[in-house]
C-alpha cells in the first residue's frame, strides 16, 4: 500500500511566524538552548517510572531541609521541579 505525500504550501509569512516564536522561545530559555549535543547527552534524566520517587523525595525535603547537606541547595531544586511541572 503506497503512502501518500503531503501536498502543501507554506506561505512566506508562515515561515516567518515560525522563525519569530522560534527566536521568542529561545530567548526565553536560554538554559534549554546552551549545551552541545555532547553535553545534552550528559546530562542525567529522570525516566517517566522515577518521577514518582523524585517527587517524594523532593516533598521530604521540603518537609526536612535539615536532612540535606549544607551546601545542596533547595532553592535550586524547587526551581528545578517548578520548571518541570
Amino acid at each position: 500500500m503506497s503512502k501518500p505525500n503531503i501536498s502543501a504550501v507554506l506561505a512566506d509569512a508562515d515561515k516567518l511566524t515560525i522563525k519569530t516564536n522560534i527566536d521568542e522561545s529561545q530567548a526565553l530559555l536560554p538554559f534549554a538552548v546552551t549545551l552541545n549535543p555532547d553535553e545534552q547527552h550528559r546530562l542525567r534524566k529522570t525516566g517517566s517510572k522515577r518521577e514518582g520517587y523524585v517527587t517524594d523525595v523532593y516533598n521530604g525535603a521540603i518537609a526536612n531541609p535539615g536532612a540535606l547537606p549544607a551546601n545542596f541547595s533547595l532553592d535550586e531544586w524547587s526551581k528545578d521541579e517548578k520548571l518541570n511541572k
